[in-house]
């Protein structure tokens, strides 16, 4: 199963496509700006328009994330540089990305012009100090928060806090597809960005409506944090596995998917001996998303080990709204007894 099936298949579980334009208003909270797009692949390319990226300029991009932004930037003859993540919380780790902000600087010659950062499996990333960077530099953000609706830093939703931020209201069949929203800050630049898409034809003029949808993210995300702290009590102990999990009180995860890794060196099997067994007791579980450098070994990339670790060791378990608590224990089980 590809990546993006696998993306498709746990996302929509959990998202309602139906929503209103107040929903989202609520949602993004008072301070922010947005704008509906016909699909997230011209969002992202809106927001690196706005940030005046042009053939020839260089754009930092975390390394273990969906492609899709480093597909468009190569597709308009920008070049993407890749920055590994933090050991800690998988996002992009800013002190790397501090030495490469410096290094394009003074070894090449060139500022980036922009920074693409993703909230990986819907633990927000130390946005904080990505913005520090940012600032200090005066590089502007772009947030993928395809994967994070419904996570929060310090009370923010994810991908509100950068200077732009994207998300995917997808089809029931597939999130990347359907209408996205663009959120900006800087409210006197809306009636600019709304001109350029309603002169190309990108302005989604759709009208959503339906469903409860905030009351259901928010009942799914309880329901997916009960499984969560269900898997971290009973995986406490267990020689050589360690569970993706914030311990940090202003983080507040969308419990998308339960992530664990598995150092061979301390337990009795590694993560592909894990899989292995899992499935063939009927459970699915699937492995980190693959790091960018690996696909596209061409770019220059700012590495410090973790994206490849990770990628050698963690392992995607069952998830799902609907698990029982029952199923949650025959993981766990298969997982002793390997």
């Amino acid at each position: 199963m590809s990546f993006n099936d696998r993306f498709n298949a746990t996302y929509k579980e959990v998202l309602c496509p139906d929503l209103s334009i107040k929903e989202i208003e609520k949602y993004l909270g008072p301070d922010t700006h947005f704008v509906l797009i016909k699909s997230l692949a011209e969002a992202f390319r809106v927001a690196l328009n706005f940030c005046d990226i042009t053939e020839g300029d260089l754009v930092l991009c975390q390394s273990l994330a969906p492609s899709m932004a480093v597909d468009t930037l190569l597709r308009m003859g920008a070049h993407p540089i890749l920055v590994d993540s933090a050991a800690d919380n998988w996002g992009i780790a800013a002190v790397t990305l501090e030495g490469a902000v410096l290094d394009t600087i003074l070894q090449h010659g060139q500022r980036p012009k922009a920074i693409v950062v993703s909230h990986i499996y819907g633990m927000p990333c130390y946005i904080d100090e990505v913005m520090s960077v940012a600032q200090r530099f005066g590089i502007r953000v772009i947030e993928d928060g395809v994967g994070s609706i419904g996570a929060y830093f310090e009370g923010k939703p994810c991908g509100t806090i950068g200077d732009l931020g994207i998300f995917s209201f997808g089809g029931k069949e597939d999130p990347r597809d359907g209408f996205a929203c663009l959120v900006c800050k800087e409210k006197s630049v809306m009636p600019i960005i709304q001109a350029y898409l309603k002169k190309y034809n990108l302005l989604y003029e759709g009208n959503p409506s339906g469903c409860n949808y905030l009351k259901k993210l928010e009942m799914d995300i309880e329901r997916k944090k009960e499984i969560s702290k269900q898997y971290y009590n009973l995986l406490k102990g267990i020689p050589g596995v360690s569970m993706y999990h914030s311990y940090i009180n202003y983080i507040r995860p969308n419990y998308w998917l339960n992530v664990i890794t598995v150092d061979p060196y301390k337990s009795n099997f590694d993560k592909e001996e894990l899989k292995a067994r899992l499935g063939k007791n009927g459970k699915t579980a699937f492995s980190l998303i693959e790091p960018l450098q690996k696909e596209h070994d061409d770019l220059r990339f700012y590495n410090n080990g973790t994206s490849h670790v990770l990628y050698q060791r963690a392992l995607v378990l069952p998830s799902s709204t609907d698990m029982k608590e029952d199923q949650v224990k025959e993981v766990v089980k298969t997982i002793i007894d390997c």
